[in-house]
């Protein structure tokens, strides 16, 4: 640096190693201010590697730099090299060059200072210094085909080779270095662990500090050792949406936390803690982080976004959304939520909220067209799992993703079919097995769906829905279903939707459209997700109208509507549902429907109706003998199920009281025939009877041969 700007003219000094020039010290400054200078220099070196470069400029040696150094003990050349401008060509001259001192002779036999599985197949072994063998004995596990490379710089060794998951021995002769000294120990052993989804979690993130409810305003990824083994995090990359960046090397001892911090503002600094250069900024309402090792094998991930907190209050900042369960992690949906800290957060500490219970992770079988279908999951699946999949025991193909498996079945004829999923793994190692007994969808035809519930009239802010029922033994497929809405007085449509896709619909089942199925399932108790469809509905009147299901043109069901269809002490009707009591009944009959329970929240979406009458065998059966009509859904109304009644039937139907006296028609020389329920209410003129023991007594006429017959049962009037 002689000749450098300003007047602090130095000496500055370098060491050669592989051709790369590496600065190990700068000589006392301005030392050299006058270009003109002469100079001696002397380089010492003793026996404890440590090095002192001296200079004179006069009667004295004066030190300018002492360094202890031990990777170059020894060189077969010594050079002087000078860089300087055209102007100073002429201006350097070397002289009495002299090299003193005991020849230095390398009897230190080479050492074997490291053995590092990089996967299962790839095995670094790291020698003390260059070996001259080209060819040596290698034995893994008592094996002894392997294939190898050197290093350029021949103190590094790279083995092709299958190694096992625990402790591994390794053999190694015939090693010497370039002086002949031979390598002395020939045995040893290492350890490989394979890594694997899940031995490192995202524990913690902290995405949006701000406002602070007790930590600093910094954000922060939390990572968790969920196993019993210390892990060394070598060369690890962390990404999100747009960006990736390495690790820096650190370990997280078993069962304990990493806190990954901002190396611009390390205001957790202590050992919990690895401070990042450039760390990835977290984006407040969403991101998608993942975890890779240096061979970018994926071991978490986590998708979070503002309903992870599962607290609104908390989505707005200074709460961080914690790793509810270690050992189900897989559940990306119901995993996290927000800390319940007093302070926002739990940095390096165990959560909050851990080890909660979570949903059982259950497959789902979903059709997607009629020769399509996908077995579906909340849970994150490891798709480099090989599940066995069979269709009537035969194996198929199959295409499997992270969130379901995709299965063709355009070749498959048969009705029936089983279809078996074994070993299918979970992406934390945990295997699901499932067996789904499958028909091949069929067409809907006449009398296969009743409607069988209609929300007309629901609450501000939420929407409407029909449920319908297949009361086939097929498997339906709903593409072509059609909905319409007309006006109750005029006919007129005010709207019509038709389905555009396939949707399985099975056997005795109940099936719901809707506009909002998020907010149905929130809203009600045991909704079926895979029996709910999100669906742009015609309008329906609040207070009356008609629904028809249309197929291929055809109506398949009607239903007229109004609000008076309620129970009669049911004031404020918005938000109750109506339900058919029995499923395959005339949708069209008043007394076929009632108001839904409001122990069931007033609606029973996807599920058995709260009004449904259970059938017997008997031609005449009145179910409760005791009714209640306070309003609660329990036992609110009597039902009186008839079956096998002669075509042209007429009938009278009364409620009287222990005096005999008659306090409710309920029918006057109605017709009626086959097989029906007669919806016996407790209530006249919109009050209540009152509690105590009535007699419900019929007198039914044939008009075809003149005969008649009187029926009567005890009812019990209570109040709650």
């Amino acid at each position: 640096s002689i000749g450098e700007n300003g007047s602090n003219d130095a000496l500055e000094f370098y060491k050669l190693v592989n051709g790369q020039k590496i600065k190990i010290g700068r000589g006392i400054e301005a030392r050299f201010a006058d270009q003109q200078g002469k100079v001696k220099l002397r380089v010492e070196r003793n026996a404890s590697n440590e090095w002192t470069i001296l200079s004179k400029l006069a009667q004295e040696f004066d030190k300018e730099l002492t360094i202890k150094d031990s990777s170059i003990v020894e060189s077969n050349w010594f050079c002087i090299q000078a860089h300087y401008t055209v102007t100073r060509s002429n201006a350097f001259l070397f002289d009495n060059l002299t090299i003193i001192g005991k020849k230095y002779i390398d009897s230190i036999p080479p050492k074997l200072v490291g053995i590092e599985a990089i996967n299962n197949t790839s095995v670094r072994v790291i020698f003390s210094e260059a070996i001259n063998t080209n060819n040596p004995n290698i034995l893994i596990n008592g094996h002894q085909n392997h294939t190898f490379v050197w290093s350029k710089t021949q103190d590094t060794l790279y083995l092709k080779t299958e190694i096992k998951s625990e402790i591994n021995h390794f053999e190694i002769n015939g090693i010497e270095d370039n002086k002949g000294n031979k390598l002395a120990e020939s045995s040893y052993s290492f350890k490989y662990m394979k890594i694997e989804y899940g031995d490192i979690l995202f524990s913690e993130i902290m995405a949006d500090p701000s406002p602070s409810i007790g930590l600093p305003l910094i954000e922060f990824l939390e990572l968790y050792n969920p196993t019993n083994e210390k892990m060394i995090l070598k060369n690890w990359l962390l990404a999100d949406l747009t960006d990736t960046i390495a690790l820096p090397i650190f370990e997280i001892e078993p069962l304990s936390y990493k806190l990954l911090i901002p190396e611009s503002d390390p205001f957790f600094n202590n050992m919990f803690t690895v401070l990042v250069k450039d760390l990835i900024t977290l984006n407040n309402e969403s991101d998608h982080l993942k975890l890779f090792t240096s061979d970018t094998t994926l071991i978490h991930q986590i998708k979070y976004n503002l309903e992870s907190y599962q607290d609104k209050t908390k989505q707005n900042g200074g709460w961080s959304i914690e790793l509810q369960n270690t050992e189900n992690q897989c559940l990306e949906s119901v995993s996290w939520s927000a800390s319940i800290n007093q302070k926002g957060g739990t940095p390096g500490q165990k959560n909050s909220i851990i080890n909660k219970e979570l949903p059982s992770q259950n497959l789902i079988l979903v059709w997607k067209n009629e020769n399509q279908l996908s077995i579906k999951t909340d849970a994150i699946l490891n798709i480099f799992s090989t599940p066995s999949i069979t269709w009537n025991t035969e194996k198929i193909d199959f295409q499997l993703s992270e969130k379901e498996i995709n299965i063709d079945l355009s070749t498959i004829k048969k009705e029936y079919n089983e279809l078996k999923i074994s070993k299918l793994k979970l992406c934390n190692g945990k295997i699901l097995d499932s067996i789904f007994e499958i028909r091949k969808l069929e067409k809907i035809s006449s009398g296969d769906v009743y409607i069988n519930e209609i929300l007309f009239n629901p609450l501000p802010n939420h929407f409407d829905y029909l449920e319908i029922y297949n009361s086939s033994e097929k498997s339906l497929d709903l593409n072509g279903l059609c909905v319409v809405s007309r006006d109750y007085q005029s006919g007129q449509i005010k709207g019509k939707v038709c389905l555009e896709k396939s949707l399985p619909f099975d056997s005795k089942s109940y099936f719901i459209f809707t506009e909002n199925s998020t907010q149905l399932s929130e809203n009600y108790l045991q909704v079926s997700k895979n029996q709910l469809f999100q669906f742009d509905l015609p309008s329906f009147n609040d207070e009356s109208g008609i629904i028809i299901l249309e197929y291929e043109g055809k109506k398949l069901d009607s239903l007229y509507y109004n609000e008076n269809m309620h129970a009669d002490f049911i004031k404020n009707r918005e938000g109750i549902s109506l339900e058919k009591i029995d499923e395959t009944f005339d949708s069209n009959k008043k007394e076929n429907w009632y108001s839904a329970s409001s122990t069931d929240k007033f609606g029973t979406p996807t599920r058995k109706n709260s009004a449904s009458y259970e059938k017997t065998d008997q031609n005449w059966d009145l179910k409760p003998t005791k009714i209640s009509p306070d309003g609660d859904g329990m036992d609110d109304v009597a039902f009186l199920n008839y079956e096998n009644i002669t075509l042209g039937t007429l009938i009278d139907v009364s409620i009287f009281d222990a005096n005999g006296f008659e306090v409710k028609k309920i029918l006057n020389n109605e017709s009626i025939s086959g097989t029906g329920i007669i919806k016996i209410e407790g209530t006249i003129q919109n009050r209540t009877l009152s509690p105590g023991i009535y007699v419900l007594a019929l007198k039914l006429l044939n008009t075809q041969d003149g005969t008649s017959e009187i029926k009567k049962w005890a009812l019990v009037v209570n109040q709650k």
